[in-house]
């Protein structure tokens, strides 16, 4: 039986290798920027847009003045958040 530690944020998981790959191309300061977003998702990803087809079930939060966004899937039952791709705002529906 699983305890309550009353920390109900949600875990990030950032394992993704296109994930971590796609990181290459922000700047500090656009990684600091993606560093809030992430740390908001803990607290609550259903705030962020949710995809339609063909991309449901993910959801996207934009950043760097809407030059990007981060692309990501909450899995409510085990209460986490996988990061799937960042990239410009532009081509992030072609990955």
């Amino acid at each position: 039986m699983a305890v309550s530690t009353g920390n109900d944020d949600f875990r990030i998981i950032e394992k993704n290798p296109i994930y971590q790959d796609s990181l290459s191309i922000l700047t500090a300061s656009e990684r600091q920027e993606l560093a809030v977003i992430i740390q908001n998702l803990k607290k609550n990803p259903f705030r962020y847009r949710e995809l339609r087809k063909p991309f449901e079930g993910r959801r996207t939060a934009r950043f760097a003045n809407g030059r990007y966004k981060l692309m990501f899937r909450v899995e409510l039952n085990t209460r986490n958040v996988f990061l799937l791709y960042v990239g410009p705002r532009s081509r992030i529906y072609l990955t």
